[in-house]
């Protein structure tokens, strides 16, 4: 009998998408873009090109991996969460799987649309050039609760968003921020016996 072993590599693709939109040119190319719902201003940005843009990938933390894996367990009563908000913070720190909370949160706002697929989860986030002025939007994660002091918020994630025009946050620029989170099998390690 001979033993084969196969690793299979895995490349991990940035997951997060940060666009940023010139605040000018949406109120002049978009009539009506002040008075617009998140939702309408989405579907609005399809037409414009983002004069920056930048990706990264995130940590999904270690509390919510072992609330997913308490789902499937019919002997754990737990009830499902849900991602509701994105925070923001001013700390750099890398992330890391055990994170429960941002280092230095100083920013939260409520998902302006959700996209559950087969195997991905995406988030969209928008920005406009009136939010979060003056903050320093350097780490970013989403989380379960609109007050970071509610006892059942949990940070489903964690990402350094590495770009000098969200340090600090200006009128000068519209943010669209896309989380997604995918949901799939790895195998990392097959053995196959002959």
């Amino acid at each position: 009998m001979t033993s084969v072993t196969a690793s299979e590599t895995v490349s991990l693709a940035d997951n997060v998408q940060v666009d940023l939109y010139d605040a000018d040119e949406l109120a002049n190319r978009i009539p009506g873009w002040e008075a617009m719902t998140d939702r309408e201003r989405l579907g609005a940005l399809e037409d414009v090109d983002p004069v920056g843009e930048f990706s990264e990938h995130n940590v999904t933390t270690l509390e919510y991996r072992t609330h997913l894996a308490e789902l499937l367990n019919p002997d754990v009563d737990v009830d499902p969460v849900e991602a509701t908000h994105l925070a923001f913070g001013d700390d750099d720190t890398p992330p890391d799987e055990d994170d429960e909370e941002l280092e230095g949160e100083n920013y939260r706002t409520e998902l302006s649309d959700i996209i559950q697929e087969v195997e991905r989860y995406r988030t969209i986030t928008l920005l406009g050039s009136d939010d979060a002025v003056g903050d320093e939007l350097i780490e970013s994660g989403l989380v379960t609760a609109a007050d970071p002091g509610d006892a059942g918020d949990m940070l489903v994630n964690r990402v350094i968003l590495d770009d000098d025009r969200l340090r600090p946050k200006t009128t000068d620029h519209a943010v669209r921020i896309r989380v997604d989170i995918s949901y799939h099998d790895v195998a990392d390690e097959t053995v196959v016996s002959s």
